[in-house]
């Protein structure tokens, strides 16, 4: 898992209150454990549905803007400015395609690279990738993502696009 990359290398000034209680989707070998005990438990099904779960459980936010473009704006300045861990754990593009889609390349990972390191790509991509459907429903019901490539999965970049939908 190792990187040139210069933030990459860069050291987190944390306490040691914030270490022992992490950001929820840090990579941590613990998750991966439980993964597996699960699975040798309860079978890969069943404990990928209790991944998810848990991975969908998190805190997200709900919009307070009204009009679809001041809510895609919105989710996009809410990505492009998170927390420090993930403006350091993703090499990220945007692009504009108008006022209520947005397109976002992730070139690399340190979650993905995280994951695949400890050869759990798969629960990795349960607990990280998966619920990035869930928070953009969360956020309003209207903002719709795609994706059809993953670093978790292997592939050489992510491909999000958000876009505003019309409720039917």
């Amino acid at each position: 898992m190792s990187s040139d990359k210069p933030k990459w290398k860069a050291k987190a000034d944390i306490t040691y209150e914030e270490l022992f209680n992490p950001n929820w989707n840090i990579p941590h070998i613990g998750i991966v454990r439980i993964g597996r005990e699960l699975e040798s438990q309860l079978g890969k099904k069943k404990a990928h549905e209790i991944i998810v779960n848990a991975a969908n459980a998190r805190p997200d936010f709900k919009t307070t803007k009204t009009t679809p473009e001041e809510i895609v704006k919105e989710w996009r300045e809410a990505l492009e400015t998170s927390s420090p861990v993930m403006k350091h754990a993703l090499e990220m593009e945007f692009e504009d395609v108008s006022p209520t889609k947005f397109k976002l390349r992730v070139e690399d990972c340190l979650f993905a690279r995280a994951f695949r390191g400890m050869e759990a790509a798969d629960i990795g991509y349960l607990w990280e990738c998966n619920s990035d459907y869930e928070s953009t429903s969360r956020f309003h019901p209207n903002l719709k993502m795609k994706r059809t490539r993953t670093l978790m999965q292997g592939d050489d970049f992510c491909d999000f696009t958000w876009y505003w939908e019309e409720s039917k």
